[in-house]
């Protein structure tokens, strides 16, 4: 493969995340929603959304202290 620029997975929410792959092609539409399709193990390619990776804008993230057994509790008190 001759083109060695490489992209990263930045989103923490996707499964890839903080992977690093070398870009085949990036596709832009008009639309927005744009992707880079990427090697994978050398013979397979991948579709990884640019929203997730470096060359989108940060994403914010809401953290929740909730646990399975607080919101257990509250969805009880809830239904009473």
């Amino acid at each position: 493969m001759r083109n060695s620029y490489l992209i990263e997975v930045t989103d923490v929410m996707h499964p890839l995340f903080g992977r690093r792959f070398a870009v085949i092609s990036i596709s832009t539409p008009p639309s927005g929603g744009g992707y880079a399709v990427v090697a994978y193990q050398g013979h397979m390619r991948l579709r990884i959304p640019l929203s997730a990776t470096q060359l989108s804008l940060p994403q914010q993230y809401i953290s929740t202290k909730l646990t399975l057994k607080s919101v257990t509790e509250l969805v009880t008190v809830a239904t009473q």
